[in-house]
């Protein structure tokens, strides 16, 4: 919209004219209004009184009507000079809705959307492939703690196997025995079987890592089963001179309680020995998981710097500038019952009596409408609020 310069320009020579007009107007309906409220304070309200006041009145409703005509004319050529300048920044402005402007800021917002949603998705598919990643370590290091701990296992089967059949050595059977203790194998006769939850891992990838593991900690299992079973069977060959000589010293005893004495410091000795081997055990154990578990963190910082290099190229590309604002969207009528009890506990119910007012006033309105209905007035009934009557004289 565009001012029509002529019409601008007479605007402005007759303006002050319609001004100066106005102006006297009001004064002298001012100065007629004081000597009539003076009359009133002097003389007080009556009939007379009061039509002398309706004829003001009327008179100041009539000069309101003049005043009005002359600067009409005036006012719509400000008015529409006022919407001519509004129109041009109207159109350069990108907040308006349907300015040039606006168009472009509107595809500038779904071009953003569209790289912020693959950003996202990139962001997701990153954290999908890093938990995968952590599946797969997470089930890789428990399947090397479980073959540890079946190694750990079974050598104490054969440790405890072994220091059984030497503490039931006798005499009578000693040949046997020893034969049996020489003749125990030190290998491993069987791979460990281990039961360990696959995290989700497809069946065919959890094999392939089982297998991985199984060629990674093998060889070294299988020696130290071999070398611990070799230390124990050694060392109770060793012992086996000296139980001899306490059973025959015990067979030789003067009489059974010496005998049962004998026996009981064998058996303690026994005892002793095999919580020291124990412990020792333990605590090559303890080492072995210990270089164990160095070598799983340092095989997932190479499998992490893997996962780098092979995901695919990150490529910088032009990100515009973008905000994210969360919009509420009602879906249903109902939900504007959730967005007042909302506002109404956060700020409503902090607020004045006088900007509640302010607030509400189109639903106060529409109440008093209600209630000045002569047909079907209806009125609201409650200790929180009261009607009271508006008289105005007409």
């Amino acid at each position: 919209m565009h001012a029509d310069v002529p019409a601008l320009q007479q605007m402005i020579n007759g303006a002050p004219d319609v001004y100066r007009a106005n102006s006297e107007s009001v004064q002298r309906c001012v100065a007629a209004g004081e000597a009539l409220r003076a009359r009133v304070a002097a003389e007080g309200m009556s009939d007379e009184m009061d039509m002398v006041l309706q004829q003001y009145l009327d008179k100041c409703r009539r000069t309101l009507k003049v005043m009005n005509e002359r600067r009409s004319g005036v006012t719509r050529l400000m008015d529409e000079l006022r919407k001519s300048f509004v129109s041009m920044e109207t159109a350069v402005d990108a907040g308006k809705a349907g300015s040039v402007p606006a168009l472009l800021q509107a595809e500038r917002n779904k071009y953003a959307a569209v790289k912020r949603a693959e950003a996202e998705r990139a962001r997701a598919e990153a954290a999908e492939r890093a938990r995968q990643q952590q599946l797969r370590d997470t089930y890789r290091n428990q399947l090397r703690l479980a073959y540890e701990q079946a190694c750990t296992a079974e050598i104490e089967r054969f440790s405890s196997e072994m220091r059984g059949v030497f503490g039931d050595l006798e005499l009578g059977m000693w040949n046997e025995g020893v034969d049996y203790i020489e003749n125990m194998s030190t290998e491993l006769q069987q791979w460990y079987t281990v039961n360990v939850p696959t995290q989700g891992i497809p069946e065919q990838e959890a094999a392939a890592i089982r297998q991985e593991v199984v060629n990674a900690v093998q060889n070294t299992l299988i020696t130290r089963h071999r070398d611990e079973c070799q230390r124990v069977k050694q060392e109770i060959l060793s012992m086996l001179n000296g139980k001899r000589l306490e059973l025959e010293r015990a067979r030789d005893a003067k009489d059974a309680a010496e005998a049962e004495r004998i026996k009981q410091e064998m058996a303690q000795r026994d005892a002793e020995r095999e919580r020291a081997a124990a412990a020792e055990r333990a605590q090559r154990a303890a080492e072995a998981a210990q270089a164990s578990s160095l070598q799983a963190q340092a095989q997932m910082v190479g499998n992490l710097f893997d996962q780098t290099n092979q995901a695919a190229p990150v490529v910088e590309t032009y990100q515009p500038r973008s905000q994210v604002k969360r919009r509420l969207v009602v879906d249903d009528v109902r939900g504007y019952e959730q967005v007042f009890a909302l506002w109404w506990s956060r700020v409503g119910v902090n607020r004045t009596p006088e900007e509640l007012a302010k607030d509400f006033k189109k639903m106060v309105t529409f109440c008093e409408k209600l209630a000045n209905d002569r047909e079907h007035p209806e009125e609201i009934t409650s200790a929180y609020v009261h009607y009271e009557n508006e008289v105005k004289a007409r």
